[in-house]
């Protein structure tokens, strides 16, 4: 999935997050950004929303406070890949 985000035009370090014990989570609202910006969004707060109406992210609560969690993410990268 890691790689069908960077092949849609999402610029990261693959190898950085294709292994879940390798995810660092420093720079999960990077990441965050960088997705939201395939559906149009233009900051973190967007892309939140973008992520919600795709359905890639269900309960945005945690996403609101910044509270990241590996398997979310690992759960975002997988859904959102598949919505592209």
């Amino acid at each position: 999935m890691v790689t069908k985000l960077v092949h849609d035009g999402v610029k990261i370090n693959e190898a950085a997050w294709n292994d879940i014990s390798k995810i660092n989570l420093t720079y999960a609202q990077a990441l965050i950004e960088k997705i939201g910006a395939l559906f149009g969004a233009t900051n973190y707060f967007g892309s939140i929303d973008a992520l919600v109406l795709k359905k890639a992210i269900e309960q945005r609560g945690p996403w609101d406070r910044k509270e990241f969690k590996v398997e979310h993410i690992r759960s975002l990268i997988i859904k959102s890949a598949s919505k592209i």
